[in-house]
């Protein structure tokens, strides 16, 4: 089908979560790196010419000289964007503002969610402890309210000023071992053994130094 229905009957499925605080945060690649590598798949493969594809990533698709950006183009080939918390959905309606130049700031169609783990399956056999100790069972098992969820970790956040626990340090200590053996699980079935792929150096290291 034409390039055009294609991205319509394909953006309704699409959402576009977008990740970056800052607007310098978006790959943006310059026109003339687009057009050498992209002029033949634009004709060839999506049979459009290659300014119908770098508008999908400009702001202003009039203007021939702007970058290409990776953010746009996803924002344009997406039914729904939304940011990672809702202070990061108001920066990136700042952030696209230039886009939906008509609109107010407050209306430009960024959502957000929040992110968030299951407690229990992320969560260590000490932390379940240091949770049980400090707050009861109640935390792992029942849906609490806001005000119970900061009375609780305020109780946590005092555990943890007296004294200092040494849990994060075995724990981060347990992971830094897991990773070590699972190193030298794959040294065992390459060709070239542990001489040619040495462990990971760096931060693993020196927070296992501790």
């Amino acid at each position: 089908m034409p390039f055009d229905v294609a991205l319509a009957a394909t953006r309704a499925g699409n959402l576009f979560t977008t990740h970056t605080p800052v607007e310098a945060g978006f790959d943006r690649f310059a026109p003339q790196l687009m057009d050498t590598f992209f002029r033949h798949y634009a004709a060839d493969i999506l049979h459009i010419p290659i300014n119908t594809l770098l508008a999908l990533g400009r702001h202003n698709p009039e203007d021939n000289s702007e970058p290409f950006n990776m953010a746009l183009l996803a924002m344009r080939g997406s039914g729904a964007v939304n940011g990672v918390s809702r202070l990061h959905g108001l920066v990136s309606r700042k952030i696209f503002h230039n886009s939906f130049p008509r609109w107010p700031e407050a209306e430009v169609p960024i959502g957000h969610v929040t992110n968030g783990v299951h407690v229990p399956m992320w969560g260590s056999a000490q932390a379940d402890e240091l949770w049980t100790e400090v707050c009861g069972k109640r935390p792992w098992t029942t849906h609490l309210k806001p005000d119970d969820l900061i009375r609780d970790w305020a109780r946590v956040s005092d555990r943890f000023r007296r004294p200092p626990l040494a849990d994060a340090f075995d724990l981060t200590k347990i992971l830094v071992d897991y990773i070590r053996k699972h190193w030298r699980a794959r040294w065992r079935v390459t060709a070239d053994g542990p001489k040619k792929l040495p462990m990971p150096r760096g931060s693993l290291s020196r927070i296992h130094s501790r």
